[in-house]
């Protein structure tokens, strides 16, 4: 296909994992530029405000998703409304009119190239998954890796120092890069500080190109996004033991204080002994507590995945092996589940979680025998008699006490337990 290798990528993963329609104008908004533009009255402020309400539909933090979003409601503008109420939405959200018609031209040449080597049938067989934005964001991170960066949040730990007013990032690369003021993710920083997120782990953040301003470097377009996509990419994977439990603050010259501090240490190994943990690091960079019966079962996964790409990328129209055909049905949910729904407009517990998959390429057809795991955690394969999560038996009957599904497991969970930037393992 005539689109640069990381495109490539991108689309191929979306056809895989059946959300190719979202991703698709992603792509092309990449490849050529974003629709979004200065109102012609000079009000910056409502193109700030058409982009921000679009990036809202789509979860929040994410510029790909909100230009997603806005060529989604051009082109219903025009099927209802004509030429008039092209125009209107078009003014209404700032956006350029040829800007949206080239985009529509570019996703026409890009489903006939998929179409005639026989990646898909028809984008709406291989959009199956596009309705859970979980699996799109992680799509786009696997499409766009390595180009991610950790947000650097100023007062949050010792590795987030330097941070600053503007949005900082840094990347694999070992660069520090601004998240550009026109970005629906400009206070990005101040969100993950005032919600506590940036003690529960890092805000991870993809994007497609990197451009030089006159002191710094920006991103310009950028979406936040999971870990946990990461891990089944990245160019290499190596298992640490975790480090040994630390002496809480005391006085050392008061030996009760002294003494007191010792047995919480203690405590805290014991505990952290039992948890049969390791920590997972990827490419030298991001950190997980991982459990560590998981640890094979990545492994498994990864290669499956990496397996399910080679054969897509050299027969094409040939059927997948079903032992990838699963492999990709367990990355599927286990992406759509990760960190809950995107927002409220999120499909994830719905369109994969509890309802299988739809058919075509790009969806999974659902298999007689298949079950739901009364937790939350997503569809279970016939012959799996217990989550692959959670651990829950088939037929088990889970009591309630709002938890929302899709969120994740309690109890005997099974996921990775943390994610840390550079600095070391921690929890999420």
């Amino acid at each position: 296909m005539p689109v640069h290798p990381r495109v490539g990528k991108m689309l191929l993963y979306a056809t895989l994992l059946g959300v190719l329609d979202p991703v698709l104008t992603v792509a092309c908004a990449a490849a050529y530029r974003s629709p979004f533009v200065m109102a012609m009255d000079g009000n910056r402020e409502a193109g700030k405000l058409a982009r921000q309400g679009f990036s809202n539909e789509a979860g929040g933090a994410s510029d790909h998703l909100a230009v997603s979003r806005a060529f989604a409601g051009w082109e219903t503008s025009r099927a209802n409304g004509g030429s008039s109420g092209e125009r209107a939405f078009n003014q209404r959200n700032s956006l350029s009119g040829a800007t949206l018609n080239m985009l529509r031209g570019m996703r026409s040449q890009l489903l006939t190239a998929l179409s005639g080597r026989g990646l898909i049938h028809d984008l709406r067989g291989a959009s199956a998954n596009a309705g859970a934005g979980s699996l799109v964001r992680a799509v786009l991170a696997v499409g766009m890796y390595p180009l991610v960066g950790r947000l650097l949040v100023p007062g949050v730990g010792a590795n987030n120092a330097g941070g600053g007013r503007t949005p900082t990032l840094a990347t694999l690369r070992g660069e520090k890069v601004k998240i550009h003021p026109h970005s629906v993710n400009a206070k990005l920083h101040d969100a993950a500080r005032s919600s506590g997120v940036a003690d529960k782990g890092p805000t991870l953040v993809c994007f497609d190109d990197v451009t030089r301003g006159e002191a710094q470097l920006y991103v310009r377009e950028c979406t936040a996004v999971s870990a946990a996509s990461l891990v089944l990419v990245a160019s290499s994977l190596t298992v640490e033991a975790l480090p040994p439990a630390r002496l809480p603050p005391h006085d050392p010259e008061d030996a009760a204080a002294a003494a007191e501090a010792m047995m919480e240490r203690d405590l805290a190994q014991a505990a952290q002994d039992a948890a049969n943990e390791a920590v997972l690091v990827c490419d030298d960079w991001l950190k997980f507590r991982v459990p560590l019966p998981v640890l094979s079962q990545l492994a498994c996964l990864r290669i499956r995945l990496a397996r399910a790409f080679a054969a897509k990328v050299q027969r094409p129209a040939d059927a997948l092996a079903p032992d990838l055909a699963e492999a990709l049905r367990a990355t599927a949910t286990l992406l759509a589940h990760d960190g809950g729904a995107a927002g409220a407009g999120d499909l994830a517990g719905g369109a994969i979680g509890a309802g299988g998959y739809g058919g075509g390429i790009g969806g999974f057809g659902g298999r007689e025998g298949d079950w739901q795991c009364p937790r939350g955690c997503g569809v279970v394969f016939a012959s799996k008699s217990s989550c692959f999560r959670c651990g829950i038996e088939k037929g088990a009957v889970v009591h309630r006490g709002g938890r929302g599904g899709g969120g994740g497991c309690g109890g005997g969970g099974r996921s990775a337990r943390g994610a840390a930037g550079e600095g070391g393992a921690g929890r999420r």
